[in-house]
């Protein structure tokens, strides 16, 4: 990202890496669709995180970058071609797209909390009008939860 570029964390939860790129210098925008974690956000950046859904987000050609760490798992396939639509729009051209999932191809309910799993090949089907720049799997970090794995996914706009 160029200095001073325009990212924006979609989804954003507590708003812990909306508030390293704010570190970095960046302009940081926010937004969530839990009211409570909007709020723990908001109060964390010290800036306004608004408390909407990825089918409700709107805004065109205003954004250098999108983060969407553990979010967009949150969309059921039927959904998400509009959704990366909507984020295709919100990017400037040669914008860049960070996403992430959790690695399969299933799409469940587990905690009371719906997941849909994507991999190399699946995700392939939502990216249109974008570049893929790097696709990579990892493991998950968090202690207990070592043989769990992430798609990761760089992409970056190349139409209007």
């Amino acid at each position: 990202m160029p200095p001073k570029a325009h990212i924006l964390d979609a989804g954003c939860g507590s708003g812990r890496d909306a508030k390293r790129f704010k570190s970095l210098g960046f302009q940081v925008a926010a937004f969530d669709a839990s009211p409570e974690l909007a709020a723990i956000a908001s109060e964390l950046l010290q800036l306004p995180v608004v408390v909407q859904t990825f089918r409700q987000f709107d805004e065109i050609d205003l954004y250098d970058g999108i983060w969407c760490c553990a979010s967009l798992l949150h969309v059921p396939n039927s959904e998400l071609n509009d959704v990366f639509k909507r984020l295709h729009r919100a990017l400037k051209y040669d914008g860049v797209l960070y996403a992430s999932f959790k690695y399969g191809i299933e799409e469940r309910v587990k905690d009371g909390r719906f997941f849909n799993d994507q991999n190399e090949r699946t995700i392939q089907t939502y990216l249109s009008g974008f570049k893929v720049l790097e696709i990579w799997v990892t493991g998950d970090q968090r202690p207990d939860r070592e043989t769990e794995q992430w798609l990761n996914l760089i992409v970056q706009k190349q139409e209007h």
